[in-house]
């Protein structure tokens, strides 16, 4: 059993761990939702702006699951987590689609001691031009029981 917090912190840290042990993104900057949503303002030896993702999680619905007194009752709690990913226009898909895959292998191994589960998680979803980056989107499903 966890908390919309614990969930959080297990999403978001796992997904973090991954993207320093990679050799892709280790260096490229992560952003965290309500935490800094601005984008990098550098640009790469090329002139080309700095590549840089941003992890989103939004709760969407829970339900009751148990009748009971309070603090024994269970309720299913869950969401979608989008991993945003940011590159500079033009290389056709080289480095997002190599970002997509590492981020994809991550949720997809992700296994919570704690009970927060991902699934339906996406192929890359492609939303092109966003200022001056090309966008990319990976999202999953997430669900998490608690006791209340």
């Amino acid at each position: 059993m966890t908390s919309p917090t614990t969930a959080r912190n297990t999403l978001v840290g796992a997904l973090r761990t991954a993207w320093l042990a990679s050799g892709t993104t280790s260096a490229i900057e992560l952003q965290y939702d309500n935490v800094r949503d601005d984008p990098p303002t550098g640009v790469d030896a090329e002139g080309r702006p700095l590549p840089f993702g941003r992890i989103t999680m939004r709760h969407t619905g829970g339900t009751q699951e148990t009748l009971g007194n309070v603090g024994a009752r269970k309720f299913d709690s869950g969401g979608v987590v989008t991993m945003q990913i940011f590159t500079a226009p033009g290389d056709g898909h080289a480095l997002s689609d190599v970002i997509v895959a590492e981020v994809r292998a991550a949720m997809q191994a992700l296994r919570s001691p704690n009970g927060v589960w991902l699934s339906e998680i996406s192929p890359p979803i492609e939303i092109g031009r966003t200022g001056t980056w090309f966008q990319v989107n990976v999202t999953a499903t997430f669900a998490y029981e608690e006791v209340a």
